[in-house]
């Protein structure tokens, strides 16, 4: 016989809403995006991808967090992030110095390198799946 646990109805929720947790991948390269999103998916979020700017502010009601590369044919990650008002990260595999302190002043973090690993993104994201776990 099942037995109803207030407590656990309430992990089940929150594991639930974690489960949703939505993150735009922008990126100009077909195999980025499909290979950042396996791995984002496989930690559980789902994953929206636009292979342009103009494509990725189309999906900015619809996500939690983004993850842009620099460099999206002639625009700037950088500058979209400016525009939005989310959680985000930027990955590159050329950046300068200066760059990357932009980036770490937008955002928190500094440029993710490409090419990165599972672990790396992984580690990123971590924050975000604990988050919905640590409330009570």
């Amino acid at each position: 016989m099942l037995r109803s646990c207030s407590q656990c109805d309430i992990l089940i929720v929150k594991f639930i809403n974690w489960a949703k947790m939505k993150i735009l991948v922008v990126d100009d390269v077909e195999a980025i995006l499909k290979v950042v999103s396996v791995i984002l998916s496989s930690l559980g979020f789902t994953v929206l991808t636009a292979s342009n700017l103009t494509e990725a502010r189309c999906h900015l009601d619809d996500c939690d967090i983004v993850l842009t590369d620099k460099n999206i044919r002639e625009e700037n990650g950088l500058d979209f992030i400016k525009e939005i008002n989310k959680p985000a990260f930027v990955m590159s595999g050329i950046y300068s110095d200066s760059e990357n302190e932009t980036a770490f002043n937008l955002t928190g973090h500094g440029i993710i390198q490409k090419p990165f690993t599972f672990d790396t993104l992984a580690s990123l994201f971590s924050p975000f799946m604990k988050s919905e776990n640590k409330e009570s």
